[in-house]
This record gives C-alpha cells, structure tokens and sequence, in this order.
C-alpha cells in the first residue's frame, strides 16, 4: 500500500488539532526568540533544543489528530517520536546547564542523549514501543507495546532527576539571591509541565484527554518571562574572560602567528583612539610606531616570554608615550605558537616623574658645586 501523506483528501478538520497546532508553533518561536535574546549562549541554545523537541511532537499530533485513516495518523505518530524520546535528554541538558553543574554530570548526560536516539529508533523503525492506533473522540492516538515499560521508566526518571537536582541547588543556594529566584521559577515550570505525564493513559487505552500541551506551553511561558526577568545569563569562562578583558585598565591585544592584531580591549582602543574594526588587522608594529621594536619583534617573540620590555610609541590622542610590555604566546600540543597575548603599560607618568627628579637632582648638585 502507497501512503501519500500530502494528499488533503486523507485529513479532516478536528477542532481538538487547532490548540496543539498553535502551541506547537508558539512553543517554537518562544524558543527561536529567547535563543537570539540571549545571543546563541549555551544555555539559550539547550532551551531552543528542549522547544525544538516539543514542537516535533506537538505539530504531528495535531496532524495525526486530523488524519481520516490509520495509516496517516500511525505515520504522523511515528514522526513525532523523532523528537519526543529526546525531550528528557533536552530537559535534563537545559537543566545541567541552567545550574551551572553541567561538567559534573557530562556522563549521564550523554548517556541520556544514547538512550532518547535508542528510543526514536524503536519508535520510528519497529512496532516495539507504538503497536498501532486507538479512536478516541479527539483523534487517533498511539498504542503502546512491550517496550513502553522501560520507556517510561526512563522518560520519567529522567524527569524526576532533574526536579532532585533542582531541589538541591535551590537548598545550596543563597537566601534573597537572583540566582535562588530563577532556580524556584525553573522548579515551578517544570513541575507544571510534568503533569502533562497524563498525556500517557491514552496511550493504554484509558480514556483520558491528554492535555499535556497546555502544561508545556505554560512551562515555556514561565520559563520565558523568567529568562527576561532573571536573565539567565550562561556563566562561562568565554562569558567571564570577556568582561575581564574590557575591565582590564593595561592595553591588551591579541596576535596572530605573524603579529597582526586579532582581538582588542577597550583600553587599546582608546589608548590608540580607534575603533575595534580600526585596530584588528593591523600588525602590531605599525600601530605602536617604535622603529626599534619594528626591528626586534621577530627576534623578541622567539625568545618569548617578554616581560617589562619598554617601548616608546605615538599615540594619536596623547602623544608620545612609554609603554612597558609583556609578550606570551599560546601553543598548540606541538608547542607550535598559534597566538601572542601582548599586554602594555603606560608608564609615562612615572617616566615623567623620574625625569623630573633626576633633574631636580641634577640641579641641586649644580647649585652646591658653585
């Protein structure tokens, strides 16, 4: 028998589709818009993967609930467990992360994610975990086999591991912190949403109208207005070393294997007065404008690392200035220098300071020789 699924003629409007429909397609834009608002961090790129799982799932089953035949909503059933099998693995990862615990559980995790690809498999290729269709008044909806015990097993104890360990960062957690306050609204939509577990006595033929979409869609909905709230901002060391870099008050610029400038802070730029855009791109001896450290720089990054090295270079805001200079390099496993980390000083003011004082000196000694 040939299924064609496109043809129009095999489905039927059912109102009990539309709602799905439309959270299906809410969900996945709430996730599209959060991941973007929060600049494709980790954290933003694990919840577009749990909102990416749940629209899978939700847009065919508003299919499936539409389908006239058997065959067509067994089809649209089997595509659907291309994403629901992994939404414990997604809630786990989004969770592991949001808790900033995420190393520490690396193993289970990829465990998770083995086990959900096991269950898609099994899902979409066999009759194990869906054996055929019950006809509910809402729709055809997928029966279980013998493999939905350990399914279950897993899907909510996977659940449940999550909810533990959000109960135990909450217990860790500072009292009156933000960070307490985003833990306690995670622990809210996800316990909102695992009511939907309901959603399964259908699947045993318990005439139970499964709902679960309105406990997602409000999962999702809380979880947004938190993010936007709270801002669940990803704490990681590229996160960290970025805003340490624009903190710094020294000049700092990263090199190339060949000196051009790759990365700047906002000291460099504004010692230099130039943009970002400005800097990179340029090497470093045509910015700094020393004749005799454009002379020495190949010798001196061989000999690297350079510390309280002085130079004297041209500033197109202050002038002349004296920097002192530090210079270390980033290898690779071949101790093969890929970058320089090139890091100033302006000790003008003290060069300044010296000068003044020597010639006080010298001054003072003039006045007692004569």
């Amino acid at each position: 028998m040939i299924l064609d699924i496109s043809d129009m003629g095999n489905y039927t409007l059912n109102y009990y589709a539309i709602p799905i429909f439309i959270v299906s397609v809410v969900s996945l834009s709430i996730v599209v818009y959060r991941v973007v608002r929060e600049e494709f961090s980790f954290l933003g790129i694990s919840f577009f993967i749990v909102g990416l799982t749940i629209f899978i799932w939700l847009f065919s089953f508003s299919w499936m609930y539409c389908a006239k035949d058997e065959y067509v909503a067994l089809w649209w059933a089997r595509v659907a467990y291309l994403g629901l099998p992994f939404l414990p693995a997604a809630v786990y990862n989004f969770s592991m992360v949001f808790l900033q615990i995420y190393r520490q559980h690396r193993v289970v995790l990829l465990f998770c994610w083995v086990l959900s690809g096991m269950f898609s498999v099994i899902a979409v290729g066999t009759d194990f975990l869906i054996t055929g269709m019950y006809k509910y008044k809402w729709g055809y909806y997928p029966a279980y086999g013998a493999m939905s015990v350990p399914y279950l097993l897993y899907f909510l104890g996977i659940l449940s591991l999550s909810l533990y360990h959000h109960v135990r960062e909450y217990q860790k957690a500072l009292a009156g912190t933000i960070h307490k306050l985003r833990i306690k609204s995670l622990f809210i939509a996800f316990s909102i949403a695992y009511i939907g577990v309901f959603d399964y006595f259908a699947k045993f033929h318990i005439n139970i109208y499964p709902f679960g979409y309105l406990t997602i869609f409000i999962f999702l909905v809380i979880v947004s207005h938190a993010s936007s709230r709270y801002r669940f901002v990803d704490i990681t060391p590229a996160f960290a070393s970025e805003k340490i870099i624009d903190t710094m008050n020294d000049i700092l610029l990263v090199l190339d294997s060949e000196g051009s400038i790759r990365l700047t802070n906002k000291a460099s730029q504004l010692f230099f007065n130039q943009f970002a855009n400005d800097l990179i791109g340029k090497h470093i001896t045509t910015v700094l404008g020393d004749a005799y450290f454009a002379d020495q720089f190949k010798s001196l990054i061989k000999s690297e690392p350079i510390q309280n090295y002085e130079i004297h270079c041209n500033s197109k805001k202050y002038g002349e200035k004296t920097l002192i200079v530090s210079i270390t390099s980033i290898k690779d496993r071949k101790e093969y220098p890929l970058a320089y980390v090139f890091i100033a000083k302006d000790i003008t003011p003290q060069k300044k300071s010296e000068r003044a004082l020597l010639k006080a000196k010298a001054d003072l000694n003039a006045k007692f020789r004569q």
